[in-house]
């Protein structure tokens, strides 16, 4: 049975999380916003600058209603707003 891809992506954040952890002290405070770097780059090859924006207007308005994670294994959920 293949795996589907939000298992893939599971897995591989596993990965990124141990790899994470074995990188010198002084990089580790640079790590997310290396991460969200690259995840931006992807969104907006994928889906195109205005869909980006519209996603990261979501992302803010979820941030400035506190509706933000308690912990970064939470997710922001932006549908949430839509009720």
């Amino acid at each position: 049975m293949s795996k589907t891809r939000i298992e893939l992506l599971e897995e591989t954040l596993v990965r990124v999380a141990a790899v994470f952890k074995t990188l010198p002290e002084p990089c580790q405070p640079h790590l997310g916003n290396a991460l969200l770097n690259l995840a931006l780059g992807r969104l907006v090859e994928e889906h195109g600058q205005m869909a980006t924006a519209q996603l990261l207007a979501r992302v803010q308005d979820s941030l400035s209603m506190n509706e933000c994670p308690a912990t970064s294994e939470a997710a922001i959920d932006c549908f949430r707003l839509d009720s």
